[in-house]
């Protein structure tokens, strides 16, 4: 009989594959940040310098109709919104009321 020597079976080393996986996982996490950090700023302690320009009625009131649209270029007097004005319309004819009724006791007072 001939000596037949069995090669031993090897084991499984799962170490290689995972330690693969988590090389790759760790490269897409990183390049991932890489690509955000190119193309975004991001800070704990920033300021943004811009112009505020506040839009403030002479008269309070409802708003009616706005009339610009967002991010749109404006022109001195264009006007940007309407105001619901029946209250101000209630508001002339109670001091046109109240005027007539001066004049009428002016009158009555003669």
């Amino acid at each position: 009989m001939e000596n037949i020597e069995e090669t031993p079976k090897k084991k499984f080393n799962p170490t290689p594959f995972i330690l693969g996986i988590v090389g790759i996982v760790l490269l897409v996490f990183v390049t991932k940040k890489v690509i955000y950090a190119i193309h975004n700023e991001d800070t704990d302690n920033s300021q943004i310098q811009c112009n505020i320009n506040p839009i403030v009625p002479k008269v309070g009131g409802f708003v009616e109709e706005i009339r610009i649209d967002d991010n749109v270029f404006v022109h001195k007097g264009d006007t940007l919104v309407r105001i619901d004005d029946r209250d101000l319309k209630l508001k002339v004819k109670q001091a046109e009321v109240a005027l007539a009724n001066a004049l009428a006791n002016v009158e009555l007072s003669r």
